[in-house]
């Protein structure tokens, strides 16, 4: 999907294409595929994959991935999972990701990986930021278009942030608003680039629209009943392209 729908829509006269001539005039049909699938709104609920589609999917992100690593099953299912404390979209080519070899970088990872699946997980080290702008142009150019660029087949999924329920040296309505700037600034790159994102804020919040406290244990990670919710909301919220990706046949 991705850009090479984009291009498929454009140049695709083959498969059901054909060609008739008679004496009187030539008549042309040309078949194209269109995605109709709605790139600035969050996956929605499906049916729950099956265990297989981990062995074909790569996580990575800052400490709330590690939770992901540390209490779910999705390793087990066969999911890569990398994560690095503190990482922000900034240091992935810099910073270690935890659990190897205390030198291999999260970019350097995504730039190996053959995984069609991939999920990122950051922002929320960034959050006292009151300009997202250069963040995402950074996010976009830096990380998101190389990794379309080397495998434009992927299908990428962009997991916003969920409204934690305290970040030290924020108070309550500029979490609010930094939250919902960066995760605004998430939607717009994938909406420009036609890749995906999960929201989980709504299944996973309170009536107050902040992460459910049972799932966290210090308000910003989750703990064992909240990874299994993260995993099992990631597993019910997969796209199947065959689905939005239809021929048309003029």
């Amino acid at each position: 999907m991705k850009m090479m729908l984009a291009s498929a829509m454009a140049l695709t006269m083959a498969g059901c294409g054909s060609n008739k001539q008679s004496d009187s005039a030539e008549t042309t049909y040309a078949c194209r595929m269109i995605d109709y699938y709605d790139y600035s709104t969050p996956v929605p609920a499906a049916e729950t994959v099956d265990d297989s589609y981990f062995q074909d999917t790569f996580f990575g992100g800052d400490s709330r991935m590690g939770s992901l690593y540390l209490y779910s099953d999705l390793r087990d299912k066969g999911a890569e999972i990398y994560y690095a404390e503190s990482m922000r979209v900034y240091t992935m080519d810099t910073m270690p990701v935890q659990e190897l070899d205390g030198k291999t970088t999260l970019a350097e990872l995504l730039d190996k990986t053959e995984k069609k699946n991939i999920y990122l997980l950051l922002g929320i080290n960034e959050i006292r930021s009151d300009n997202f702008d250069d963040w995402a142009s950074y996010y976009d150019e830096e990380v998101i278009q190389p990794i379309l660029k080397r495998m434009p087949d992927a299908h990428i999924y962009l997991m916003l942030n969920y409204h934690v329920r305290e970040v030290t040296g924020l108070d309550t309505e500029t979490l609010d608003q930094h939250l919902k700037m960066i995760n605004d600034k998430m939607i717009e790159i994938a909406k420009k680039n036609h890749i995906y994102y999960l929201d989980v804020d709504d299944e996973m919040t309170d009536t107050d629209g902040m992460i459910k406290e049972e799932y966290v244990w210090d308000g910003l990670h989750f703990n064992v009943e909240g990874a299994e919710a993260y995993a099992d909301y990631i597993a019910r919220h997969t796209v199947k392209e065959d689905a939005y990706v239809k021929e048309v046949c003029e």
